[in-house]
This record gives C-alpha cells, sequence and structure tokens, in this order.
C-alpha cells in the first residue's frame, strides 16, 4: 500500500490532529484518464462525511479530466452514489485480479472500510 501512495498522481490524507484517519487517491495522466483505486476511512470516523470530502477534493483536482473510473465493491455503490459517481449504463468494466490480496492490504483492511477534520491534497 505505501508504495502505491508513493506512485499516486494525488493523495488526500485526513487527519485527527497526529492520527492518520482517512486516505483516498488517484491515478492519472492529468488529462483524459483518472482512476481512483482507494478510499479507506478508519471505522471510528465512518459516516462523518470525511470520505465524501476526500471525493470531493480528488474530483474537483480532476474537474477538467476526460474519464473518471472508479471499481467499487458493490455494497460501496450507494456511498459512492451519494458523491455523484454512478455506474456506466454505456461502459463494461473488466477486472482480472492478479494472485492474492497484497499482505500490506491486509494488515490495513481491517481497520479501514469504504466510506471536519484537516485534509491534506499531496501531489
Amino acid at each position: 500500500m505505501h508504495r502505491a501512495l508513493l506512485n499516486s498522481h494525488s493523495v488526500v490524507s485526513a487527519w485527527d490532529k497526529q492520527r492518520l484517519i482517512g486516505i483516498g487517491n488517484a491515478i492519472s495522466d492529468g488529462a483524459l484518464v483518472v482512476y481512483y483505486p482507494h478510499l479507506l476511512i478508519h471505522p471510528h470516523y465512518q459516516s462523518q462525511g470525511i470520505g465524501k470530502e476526500i471525493v470531493g477534493l480528488l474530483k474537483q483536482r480532476y474537474e477538467g479530466v476526460h474519464m473518471h473510473i472508479l471499481v467499487a465493491e458493490r455494497d460501496a455503490i450507494g456511498f459512492y452514489e451519494k458523491c455523484g459517481i454512478y455506474p456506466s449504463r454505456q461502459h463494461a468494466a473488466y477486472v482480472d485480479i492478479q494472485g492474492k490480496r497484497p499482505q500490506s492490504v491486509k494488515a490495513i483492511a481491517p481497520c479501514f472500510t469504504h466510506i471536519h477534520l484537516t485534509l491534506c491534497v499531496y501531489t
């Protein structure tokens, strides 16, 4: 996960004092395509608008980009629709996940799940 974030085009993080409580990132060519691969919010901070704020900042950053791509778990579709991101009726998504889930994501995933503190944008 650390390497993935370092190679991102943009990262938005949410903090409660010194504690990281949320993070989202984007991968983009800066003109035609942006992909939002991760949104992680600590369970104790969910349903407080933090995830929606992170998604909003990322969408704003890539406002002029032609195609915005997001692959979401089915149970997260409602959340992303509240953020103004809807399933495409014109496009099909094909996903080929290679190998096992990375250990770094396994270690983080139990602490974070999809979903007004200090928000920082790193580019």
